[in-house]
């Protein structure tokens, strides 16, 4: 049998059992919160100047950022941009 198939099908059941309202231990974001934060940097225009790829379109830098969000290294790296986009979420959620 070819190991990397079955690995990639205990990653992705492990995936799936993953709790979405608990964090990771190393980036401290949810998986909902990976999710939401990698679309709204890949549509952050600050941010894309600084670090998109030539040529890449907003659904593979979205892509992208899901993979790296799920290191702690690229949490560090993008933590200035996570906080605004942080900010910008919580005010939209503020009742009047």
């Amino acid at each position: 049998k070819n190991k990397s198939t079955e690995n990639s099908k205990v990653k992705r059941v492990k995936d799936h059992l993953k709790d979405p309202n608990t964090p990771d231990l190393f980036t401290q974001l949810t998986p909902f919160e990976v999710n939401l934060y990698a679309k709204k940097l890949a549509y952050d225009s600050e941010f894309g100047s600084k670090y998109l790829e030539p040529g890449e379109n907003y659904a593979q830098a979205e892509e992208r950022l899901r993979v790296q969000l799920s290191q702690q290294e690229y949490v560090q790296k993008y933590s200035k941009y996570l906080a605004a986009a942080k900010l910008k979420s919580l005010s939209f959620k503020k009742k009047p």
